[in-house]
């Protein structure tokens, strides 16, 4: 019997061939181990690019109709997540909660009940596949009133714990982990891999992880000094709470990205809470959902942006160059809309607690800026995605440099104001 992580490997971004049936009989065979006393058929995997971390499928128990879900993430290990979406309603997320969970420990797995409601990932998708916005004011006002709900309860749960609690709280999969030696980054960018960028009149420009890392940028005209070596280096101290003695936390998802938010006639609702608890860095709880909502579908990190992206490098001043009109993207004013909500009703309240309570703002800007890097730079594997060819993945070293840079775009300016 395959196990998770060997069903993600035939499932996650449609990265490894294989047929839906084969995809389908694995599946089933794995949500059967996780439920034997349930009977489950029919099993239909849902391929989706949201779908990084994840498999998720439809299915029948007794002639109804259900979502299952597991979440993968290479060294990590995720437990409890009945709990903890139950932790989180009772604190005022607005969830879309599991109704069961696996019988057998070996075999994690939630079941939610069955939804034709979009996502606002799916949103988002039709809108650059259409080229044309198919996010509406009523699926914003649902966004607006579910971060104002969640900015309520992440303020009702602030606390302070040792410092050793948050490095280690659930979150940190997403970026502690996956910055330190020997972790995602380190696994996936040798000195030596190399990116194959766009350039100008249809060319092409290569260039190594070595020397991407160790280089400035100039961005739309904008200069970036900070290398991605320095953000590596701050990343892995700052992230790691390193030399520091306690932390403030909350109650929070911690990955409420697109594909994770549900678009219902009674409001958008949060579901798949893997990353969910209640000694989640207060700094980190809200990275994702700005940067994956926000910025990174504009980078390509998902499909095709439908944007030109022009990369040059001068050796001399070792720096290198990009020109990309992120304003021309058929999703900026949605993506401008939800930033500009996540930051006003969640970050910077957050921001405003943090200080009032005599946290280290140097510190806590630190962590901020480089889980926004680590978003873009160690969701996907940036090198592969660019080996496709498919236009995908174009923006995400330059929005790496922005998003560290809070600089870029108007509503980034904005944070801590």
């Amino acid at each position: 019997m395959k196990s998770a992580q060997e069903i993600a490997g035939l499932t996650i971004g449609g990265f490894e061939a294989s047929n839906i049936l084969e995809r389908n009989q694995l599946f089933s065979e794995y949500i059967n181990n996780a439920l034997p006393s349930s009977n489950v058929i029919d099993v239909r995997v849902i391929s989706s690019p949201a779908s990084l971390n994840s498999v998720a499928a439809s299915g029948r128990i007794a002639r109804k109709k259900y979502f299952f879900k597991v979440h993968i993430e290479t060294n990590s290990k995720v437990e409890k997540e009945y709990e903890q979406a139950e932790l989180l309603a009772s604190s005022g997320w607005p969830v879309y909660a599991p109704v069961m969970k696996s019988e057998n420990p070996k075999f994690p797995l939630l079941v939610y009940p069955w939804t034709d409601s979009p996502t606002l990932f799916d949103k988002l998708a039709l809108t650059y596949k259409n080229n044309q916005v198919e996010i509406d004011k009523k699926d914003l006002k649902k966004l607006e009133a579910m971060n104002q709900a969640i900015g309520r309860a992440e303020a009702g749960s602030f606390k302070k714990v040792l410092a050793e609690q948050a490095a280690k709280s659930p979150i940190q999969m997403f970026f502690a982990r996956r910055f330190e030696a020997g972790g995602r980054i380190d696994d996936w960018y040798k000195p030596e891999t190399t990116f194959v960028l766009p350039a100008d009149d249809g060319k092409s420009l290569t260039l190594s992880w070595q020397v991407i890392m160790r280089s400035k940028w100039l961005i739309n005209g904008e200069v970036y000094p900070q290398t991605l070596e320095d953000t590596v280096e701050e990343a892995r101290k700052s992230l790691a709470y390193s030399g520091e003695d306690d932390a403030w936390v909350n109650t929070s998802h911690g990955d409420d990205h697109a594909g994770n938010i549900f678009l219902t006639g009674n409001g958008a609702k949060v579901f798949d809470p893997a990353a969910a608890g209640d000694n989640n860095p207060v700094i980190l709880a809200d990275v994702k959902a700005l940067a994956h909502s926000g910025f990174l579908p504009m980078a390509g990190m998902y499909y095709d942006p439908k944007l030109p992206y022009s990369y040059s490098y001068d050796e001399e001043g070792n720096t290198i160059k990009v020109d990309a009109d992120f304003s021309k993207s058929p999703a900026f004013e949605p993506h401008m809309a939800i930033a500009s909500q996540i930051i006003n009703l969640r970050i910077n309240p957050a921001l405003n607690a943090l200080n009032k309570n005599g946290a280290d703002m140097k510190n806590e800007y630190k962590r901020f800026k480089a889980a926004l890097a680590g978003c873009a730079l160690l969701t996907v594997n940036i090198a592969k995605l660019l080996e496709k060819n498919d236009k995908r993945g174009a923006g995400l070293l330059a929005m790496a440099v922005m998003l560290n840079g809070l600089s870029g775009f108007e509503v980034l300016g904005k944070i801590g104001k």
